[in-house]
């Protein structure tokens, strides 16, 4: 369901529902409302839904995802620094902020995929392992982002939409220099030049309220050095 709500003092992006959420939500609003402002009335229920999600909402039956067990495991191989698992997706449909659509990719990340790939936080802060355990909708955005989706501006603390949910903006960030390619020939810049329109990350918890099991895992090793691979 597509629900939109309209108030002229605390305006309400349209947001995805499903049936039981929805008769869970109005019904909660409906008893509550003559006791509590209505504003606040639904932000407490879209907290306490959001955090229930996996209790009600299982992962599909023939869905096969990689647990922790598994990457731990990978981690304990010798050679191997650090393992991440993470989804992506290169059609990030349905994300806006304001009215900018956004062109780039989108991923679903766990604690361990910044370190994994280079990148450091460069403003605001990264995910907490609390924003893991309470489903939080929150967001990370690269450079490119900040220059095509939120036109170069700071976007900590900004809001913007995906798939119908409004996710905060809360860090950007940036490979470390030790991971950011050398480029000094024309091979090179076909190779390792950065033409996307940016990445957005969310995490791997909230994946999927916003894309359900679309998209497969992936899983990245970093190791310690190349003669390990």
């Amino acid at each position: 369901r597509r629900v939109l709500f309209r108030s002229l003092q605390h305006p309400v992006l349209p947001f995805e529902i499903e049936d039981v959420k929805l008769v869970k939500l109005f019904s909660f609003f409906l008893h509550s409302a003559p006791t509590i402002e209505s504003a606040t009335a639904i932000s407490m229920e879209a907290a306490r839904l959001d955090q229930n999600w996996m209790s009600w909402n299982s992962i599909p039956d023939g869905v096969r995802v990689i647990t922790e067990e598994t990457r731990q495991e990978l981690k304990n191989i010798s050679g191997v620094e650090e393992v991440s698992l993470y989804n992506s997706r290169n059609n990030s449909d349905f994300v806006y902020y304001q009215n900018t659509s956004f062109n780039g990719e989108t991923y679903g990340i766990d604690m361990h995929y910044l370190p994994v790939y280079g990148y450091q936080v460069k403003s605001g802060r990264g995910f907490t392992q609390a924003d893991y355990d309470n489903f939080r909708k929150v967001a990370l955005v690269d450079a490119n982002t900040v220059s095509t989706l939120f036109g170069g501006e700071n976007p900590v603390g900004k809001s913007l939409e995906v798939k119908g949910d409004v996710f905060t903006v809360v860090g950007v960030v940036a490979l470390s220099k030790e991971f950011t390619p050398t480029i000094e020939t024309l091979q090179d810049y076909f190779l390792y030049a950065d033409t996307s329109s940016g990445c957005l990350y969310i995490p791997s918890t909230v994946w999927p309220t916003a894309f359900q099991f679309d998209e497969p895992q992936n899983v990245a090793i970093k190791v310690k050095n190349t003669d390990t691979m």
